[in-house]
């Protein structure tokens, strides 16, 4: 028997880390090895944080943990337990005012729009560079 117990893959303990993400109270259960990062991006679905380098070089990882800016690439998730994590991830449309949301989306279409009129006057810029 214990040889056929000893081929078998040790399966790995689970832990349990509460903390507060982006003024909300969550509970995960974790691989104690497991990366702030992933914990993240793939059980909590908040992808503003990117893995970039993986050394902690580049920052595109960067969360606030009790108002401290770290790599979430370099810790593990069970260093932030009980502790308030931010994450700058655009909130969904419906948690935002209407009045905000309005005014968002007004800037994006003036944007948008002026890219464009600025798009089509270059042409006329190049062959003219000094226009009456």
């Amino acid at each position: 028997m214990d040889a056929e117990a000893s081929t078998q893959p040790m399966s790995r303990s689970r832990i349990e880390v509460p903390f507060t993400l982006n003024g909300m109270e969550v509970t995960t259960s974790i691989d104690p090895a497991e990366r702030l990062l992933d914990t993240l991006r793939y059980r909590l679905g908040m992808t503003g944080s990117k893995e970039g380098c993986g050394e902690g070089e580049c920052g595109a990882c960067t969360v606030h943990v009790d108002g401290i800016p770290v790599n979430s690439c370099l810790i593990p998730t069970y260093q932030v337990r009980n502790a308030q994590v931010f994450v700058g991830d655009r909130p969904e449309p419906r948690e935002l005012p209407a009045r905000v949301w309005r005014y968002a989306m007004r800037r994006v279409h003036a944007r948008r729009r002026y890219d464009r009129r600025v798009g089509a006057g270059k042409p006329g810029v190049t062959r003219n560079p000094h226009p009456a």
